[in-house]
């Protein structure tokens, strides 16, 4: 009988111990900002990948990058799939929200959240998003809203005037390297998209 009633104990101290590590899993993994309501649906096609480098900084996206804007303007065309690369540069907490409008709004998504780009500088995480929404949509931190905010113009991909190249805030021979980094990370994405579904 005491044999028994000790491997119970036992079994339920491990269930316990699970339980108590898979909860603090959970609330170390888990975003920090609820979805604000905007959604990209899952296998939503695309017609072109751009590649976008942002470095997250307190005073604005790609502060402090030499030839290079702050919070910089994208433009794009409907059907183009953005590839995010975000690079920690100081040691503070950021997000990357969209929205689509031309402010942060409380219809957003944080594809980026702060568990996810940690503070230690130098850290990257890339995540993709398809635009198909023609407007002036809104990329910031929600940390640091007002220095981190930047606009992605959205048109018509009937319309077939000259677009802008987003600046990358690299040089040419790090965009074409980074560029083939981004398309061997997305491709791994893509694969374990597939393998998950």
């Amino acid at each position: 009988m005491a044999e028994r009633t000790f491997s119970q104990g036992m079994i339920f101290g491990i269930v316990i111990i699970i339980l108590m590590f898979g909860g603090l899993y959970y609330m170390l993994s888990a975003p920090t900002t609820l979805n604000g309501g905007l959604v990209e649906p899952s296998n939503t096609p695309y017609t072109k990948t751009v590649n976008v480098t942002l470095y997250a900084n307190s005073l604005g996206w790609d502060y402090g990058i030499k030839g290079d804007q702050v919070n910089p303007t994208i433009n794009i065309t409907t059907g183009t799939r953005i590839v995010f690369t975000v690079i920690e540069d100081d040691t503070a907490p950021h997000t990357l929200t969209i929205a689509d409008s031309p402010s942060e709004s409380s219809t957003h998504l944080t594809l980026i959240t702060t568990s996810q780009l940690t503070q230690n500088i130098g850290h990257t995480v890339i995540v993709s998003y398809v635009f198909n929404t023609v407007g002036t949509w809104t990329y910031w931190c929600e940390i640091h809203a007002t220095t981190m905010v930047g606009k992605i113009n959205v048109l018509s991909s009937a319309n077939t005037s000259a677009i802008p190249n987003c600046s990358s805030g690299v040089n040419p021979a790090q965009q074409h390297s980074q560029q083939n980094l981004n398309s061997f990370y997305q491709f791994l994405l893509d694969i374990s998209g597939a393998i998950i579904a």
